[in-house]
């Protein structure tokens, strides 16, 4: 079929004359979390995680290249990275200040966020 939309971060365009349904609501506590974050580790150097049309998702290169994947939310704050239940991995963000995550912890590994 023909592309009626698509996105890019947190952007979606929509073609022309397509009417899209309207988006889900995002949950304000998203906002702190959204950001670019880094490691110290050179195989797995940074991800980037935004809200888009109602959804927490995150884009790292190094884990999967060629998607984002969507951040779910689990019992006390944490979220598993894909929307497959049977994913193992999880990542949480923790020493908020001013209204902004700092730290995000994927799988045990500490990423900083990165003021770019």
């Amino acid at each position: 079929g023909a592309v009626v939309a698509l996105s890019f971060g947190p952007d979606w365009y929509a073609r022309a004359g397509h009417t899209a349904p309207s988006a889900p609501v995002a949950d304000p506590s998203w906002a702190q979390l959204v950001g670019t974050y880094r490691s110290y580790n050179p195989w797995s150097p940074v991800f980037r995680v935004f809200s888009r049309r109602g959804r927490l998702l995150m884009a790292a290169p190094w884990l999967n290249p060629s998607d984002e994947l969507e951040l779910v939310p689990l019992p006390e704050g944490r979220f598993r990275v894909g929307a497959a239940d049977w994913l193992p991995d999880r990542l949480w963000f923790d020493t908020v200040i001013d209204g902004r995550a700092i730290r995000a912890v994927y799988d045990g590994a500490p990423f900083y966020r990165t003021f770019t």
